[in-house]
């Protein structure tokens, strides 16, 4: 359902993208393996969420 709705608001070139983001944002969430604040404040490897 999510797919479809994605498909049908986003531009093909931009699908793809948002179809690999939301793959990983609910395997995150689903999998609660979320890094806490602290971590992500002080570890370079999590510069690009911040």
């Amino acid at each position: 359902m999510v797919g479809y709705f994605l498909s049908s608001v986003l531009p093909k070139k931009k699908l793809e993208l948002a179809a690999k983001g939301l793959a990983l944002a609910c395997g995150l969430v689903l999998n609660s393996i979320t890094p806490r604040l602290k971590l992500v404040m002080s570890n370079n490897t999590y510069k690009f969420l911040r």
